[in-house]
């Protein structure tokens, strides 16, 4: 199975960002990526995608 997966750059921020992390949404992806992985395994199992898309935003 092959989905396609959207992270923006917003939810990165309001979900993982404190006053002591750096605001680079790569760098915040790559901190937290189990976690961001963990979340989008739920909307998959869910059926919660859009146009075959899976959208954190």
């Amino acid at each position: 199975m092959r989905a396609e997966c959207q992270v923006s750059a917003g939810w990165l921020c309001s979900r993982f960002l404190s006053a002591a992390d750096e605001s680079n949404p790569l760098a915040l992806f790559r901190q937290h990526r189990l976690d961001v992985e963990d979340t989008m395994e739920s909307l998959i199992a869910q059926g919660m995608d859009i146009d075959g898309r899976y959208c954190l935003s």
